[in-house]
């Protein structure tokens, strides 16, 4: 029969073919492309400022700022920037409103720095980065969610963010508003009334109201802390009175 006879001529040709190809080995599947790990990128914390903002006797507000702050942030791509997480630390002793006074007896009173040196803050992401990341020159807001840590209490914090990007290796974060910390919350309710006694305060709120700014680069020690000190402020013995501290 001619039709079983073509049928098996084309069987043995396409044998063939496979043992051909097996012998060459073409008929290997390609190989699937490997992608690379990404590459995270460490940078430092340069030009830092914690401030915050309190309340006294009802409605003054006292403001004041920690510029002894160092860490590193890390992208865990650093090809696509947009998962952050990293630390902060914070020297108690570098603590100005601008009063010395006033100054002294917040770091000796309430914060007791000589005992806690530091304070931390950890943050563990910024929720709504773009995925992609971000190209020199954009900007991104975001939600920043860690944990600050003062005289071995820990409390979890989240404030609303802006992440803008200035170079290869260079970022700048700022709050974009102020975050609330309760002092009670962190355990610091005695020292607090301690406080109030010594400067003979009605009141001091417990909410504290936190900003941030801090830049990002590679050009940053990332190991060394630098405190910087205002200048000194001159001023009128009547003007550091016990009410105006």
């Amino acid at each position: 029969n001619r039709t079983l006879v073509l049928l098996s001529l084309v069987v043995a040709l396409g044998g063939c073919d496979q043992a051909k190809k097996a012998l060459s080995g073409d008929d290997k599947p390609d190989p699937k492309p490997v992608s690379a790990d990404p590459v995270a990128l460490e940078l430092g914390v340069a030009n830092a400022t914690v401030s915050m903002i309190t309340v006294k006797n009802g409605d003054t507000e006292v403001p004041g700022k920690f510029e002894g702050v160092s860490g590193t942030m890390t992208f865990a791509d650093g090809k696509h920037p947009s998962a952050l997480t990293g630390s902060l630390d914070i020297e108690l002793g570098s603590w100005d409103s601008g009063l010395e006074l006033r100054d002294d007896r917040v770091k000796n009173i309430f914060f007791d720095a000589a005992k806690n040196q530091t304070a931390s803050f950890r943050l563990t992401n910024i929720e709504d980065l773009p995925a992609e990341g971000m190209v020199i020159g954009a900007d991104a807001e975001g939600t920043a969610k860690g944990r600050l840590t003062i005289a071995g209490t820990s409390v979890d914090v989240e404030a609303k963010v802006k992440l803008t990007r200035s170079g290869e290796t260079d970022f700048h974060l700022d709050t974009i508003e102020p975050f609330v910390v309760s002092i009670e919350s962190l355990h610091l309710t005695n020292p607090l009334k301690a406080l109030m006694k010594e400067c003979e305060h009605e009141s001091i709120d417990d909410s504290v109201r936190v900003s941030v700014r801090l830049d990002l680069t590679a050009e940053a020690d990332v190991h060394t802390v630098t405190t910087k000190k205002a200048p000194a402020q001159t001023h009128d013995p009547a003007q550091a009175a016990t009410r105006e501290a």
